[in-house]
């Protein structure tokens, strides 16, 4: 008679094999997707309302302005969003140091989130004060000096 108290040892090779492969495949396409740096950058289709991050960097890089862009999570509730340092900037070290200059409303760093629509965009602009200001469907914040910079290699 078998002992059914005792877990088979054969058969799980391959499901866990299978499962360990898996997991590795999905964390390096999101380790790839999730990367800024290094990353092809979409030549720029259409107007700049379907615009990403990706081709708005493009766009300021095209514009004379030397713009490092890192990633953020901050206030990414309604959209993703990422900040434009300046390039030799201290704040263009990481995404810690972005942030923490961001705090300290640094003129070397600029809040960048993506909405749905242009109209979001605008709205949420209006009604945040005169530091946010809306282009197409990206919103900003930036203090003035470093505003003025942004609006005016805008499209």
């Amino acid at each position: 008679m078998a002992d059914y108290r005792k877990p088979s040892k054969r058969g799980w090779g391959l499901p866990v094999a299978i499962t360990v492969a898996g997991v590795a495949i999905l964390a390096f396409t999101g380790w790839r997707l999730m990367r800024t740096e290094g990353s092809p950058v979409i030549a720029l289709t259409g107007s700049p309302d379907s615009w990403t991050h990706k081709e708005l960097a493009e766009h300021f890089d095209r514009r004379g302005l030397k713009l490092k862009m890192l990633p953020t999570n901050r206030a990414t509730f309604f959209g993703p969003a990422v900040f434009f340092v300046a390039e030799g900037s201290p704040a263009a070290a990481g995404e810690k140091e972005a942030d923490r200059a961001y705090g300290d409303k640094s003129p070397d760093v600029v809040y960048c989130q993506l909405r749905k629509t242009t109209q979001e965009a605008r709205d949420e602009a209006g009604s945040k004060g005169s530091d946010w200001f809306a282009s197409g469907r990206f919103l900003f914040h930036a203090p003035p000096a470093a505003a003025e910079k942004i609006k005016a290699a805008l499209p």
